[in-house]
């Protein structure tokens, strides 16, 4: 009797394969502890390390094939060394920038060799996206509607992001894949993209990031003209008809010129706060322009750079008024810069110049959109700083890069480098594993002492903050809780020198004002005006420092008369950047104030 043979779909492994990279790329949305980047590399450590295990049982099965090594392939491997290498590690700046640099590396190789041996898997992927896109649009709807709470409270819609700006650009990354997909399906599938594509600009417009739209527009406009041979129906146009085509041009530039003073303007100054930025961050970069400061470095040069700019009186009205805390450069092509110096955006740039040419010879349309909606929108965001971002431009530049089925190298015995390679990619996500598996305790631990500290146990919360600062000493918001534990616990000094280290990662004001009243309370009122002028050259719109100025002056020990009444007027008649019910506090106190000096 014959035993049957088993067989298998020719689209089970595809879809198998594109199954494990999505898990990839959307667990970073896992609601794993807070929405920082550094705990959230937990989950996707985790689900590399299993992807890679799972690539290395399916390179058994399909042992005969591999793939060649491509240009893109050393370029990446090139620019996360220099990253590495630039990187100070002894000042722990930003750790969470070097494991996502490396497990983006590892990610890049699972994608390109998952792209190379289940060549199927590109025609599937946008089946995946459109999904993906329709799940992220109904979470937002929810979010819109008061049906599900978003991730920051400020704001209506943010998806599983913490603001509407990453939301809105990833989704307009993710349409041109969905768009190509609609114009190469049929049937059901041609639906379910469709459903994605109108789902989209249905929420893009509510989330008001003008980056997005623009990215948006870029990566529908290349899909389409590909997809539909634009570019030579408008040659043959041109041919027959000059003069009609010119007048076309100019009232199409003369669209674009009026589009975009609109866009500029409908949130005016939110772009000029992005130009004084990059203003200062050009200044910053013109002195370290080869290796540029390091990663994890911006915060800090940046803030000091704000701070020399008003220091030095060039400064406008406007820029006092649109200034405020500096965390990103609003312009990841900027903050490569800033980090790594020309060499590291020279190896980021070239890599993108050989995948877009990979991807259009390839006939891959939708991936190449996707990477222009996303250049265009890291021009004046920080889509980079974002681990999903990240994972889906990987992800998509490796389909752009993979060979097609044609060029997919079949041999008759095992291929040695493809094994090394699979057998790195999990060593490295276990390593990662490894390196990452304390987070969901130490996640656990500064709960506890988050509560002791709401508590008002000081004592026991600054043992406990004491215990995680190896471990957490680049997160912003327990070094300040730290510090205040230890402030009520009448430990001065030492919660200071805890917010010295907060300034090496951090360029917000709040942290030289709360010093500031630390050394007060110390009787170190030199050290304190310090803190609160610098505040002040940070964010000259804020009342805050001056009320506090106008406070220290007023001490018995530290009276200076002519320079409280000066602060005290500038509380009473500077126009605060947002009114609110504190300014309102601080005007009615100092004018208390006030009249208690002149009496």
């Amino acid at each position: 009797m014959r035993h049957a043979i088993k067989t298998y779909h020719p689209l089970t492994l595809p879809v198998t394969a594109a199954c494990m990279l999505f898990v990839v790329i959307c667990s970073p949305f896992a609601p794993f502890a807070v929405n920082d980047c550094y705990f959230r590399l937990y989950p996707l450590a985790l689900s590399m390390a299993l992807v890679s295990i799972a690539l290395w049982g399916i390179s058994l099965k399909h042992a005969k094939k591999t793939f060649r090594f491509h240009l893109s392939d050393w370029l990446i491997t090139l620019g996360v060394a220099c990253y590495l290498l630039r990187y100070d590690y002894s000042l722990h700046l930003a750790d969470w920038k070097i494991f996502y640099s490396v497990l983006l590396w590892i990610f890049w190789f699972e994608a390109r060799w998952t792209a190379s041996v289940c060549s199927d898997i590109r025609k599937i992927v946008p089946t995946f996206t459109s999904l993906l896109c329709c799940f992220l649009v109904c979470w937002g709807l929810l979010q819109l509607y008061g049906w599900a709470k978003p991730i920051h409270v400020h704001f209506r819609i943010t998806g599983p992001f913490f603001n509407p700006g990453p939301y809105s650009g990833y989704l307009a990354m993710m349409l041109p894949v969905c768009l190509h997909g609609f114009f190469r399906s049929c049937g059901w599938l041609r639906y379910l993209h469709l459903l994605a594509v109108l789902l989209t600009f249905s929420i893009l417009p509510a989330a008001m990031s003008r980056s997005a739209w623009i990215a948006l527009a870029i990566g529908i406009t290349w899909v389409v003209c590909m997809e539909k041979r634009a570019w030579q129906r408008l040659q043959t146009c041109f041919k027959n008809g000059r003069m009609k085509m010119w007048a076309f041009v100019g009232i199409a530039l003369g669209i674009l010129v009026a589009a975009g003073f609109a866009l500029f303007f409908l949130k005016a100054d939110s772009a000029y706060g992005r130009l004084l930025i990059w203003n200062n961050s050009f200044h910053a970069f013109a002195e370290r322009p080869l290796a540029g400061y390091g990663a994890g470095s911006f915060p800090a040069v940046a803030g000091n750079a704000q701070a020399a700019y008003f220091t030095s009186g060039e400064a406008s009205a406007l820029a006092e008024r649109v200034a405020g805390q500096v965390e990103y450069a609003f312009n990841d092509y900027l903050q490569l810069l800033i980090e790594g110096g020309i060499l590291l955006l020279a190896f980021f740039l070239a890599w993108g110049i050989v995948v877009f040419r990979s991807g259009k010879s390839a006939r891959s349309y939708g991936y190449v959109g996707a990477l222009l909606a996303f250049a265009v929108f890291a021009f004046s965001s920080y889509p980079l700083q974002i681990l999903p971002f990240g994972l889906a431009v990987v992800a998509f530049g490796a389909f752009c890069v993979s060979a097609p089925p044609s060029s997919v190298e079949t041999r008759t015995g095992k291929s040695w480098r493809t094994r090394i390679l699979l057998a790195g990619l999990c060593i490295g996500g276990i390593c990662s594993v490894w390196k990452l598996h304390t987070l969901p305790e130490v996640y656990r631990q500064w709960q506890v002492a988050d509560l002791l500290w709401k508590q008002s146990v000081y004592d026991v919360a600054a043992k406990e903050y004491a215990r995680l600062f190896p471990q957490l000493n680049a997160h912003s918001t327990f070094l300040r809780r730290y510090a205040s534990a230890l402030f009520e616990d009448g430990r001065t000094l030492e919660a200071c020198r805890v917010l010295d280290r907060e300034k090496q990662i951090s360029c917000d004001p709040m942290i030289w004002n709360t010093q500031g009243r630390y050394y007060q309370s110390a009787g170190r009122y030199a050290e304190a005006e310090a803190c609160f002028k610098h505040a002040l050259l940070l964010a000259p719109n804020r009342l805050y420092p001056y009320y506090l100025l106008a406070k220290l002056y007023s001490e018995e020990k530290f009276f200076h008369k002519d320079q409280a009444l000066k602060m005290i007027r500038m509380v009473l008649t500077k126009p605060p950047k947002v009114e609110s019910k504190a300014a309102d506090e601080m005007r009615i106190e100092m004018d208390a104030l006030y009249n208690q000096l002149n009496h």
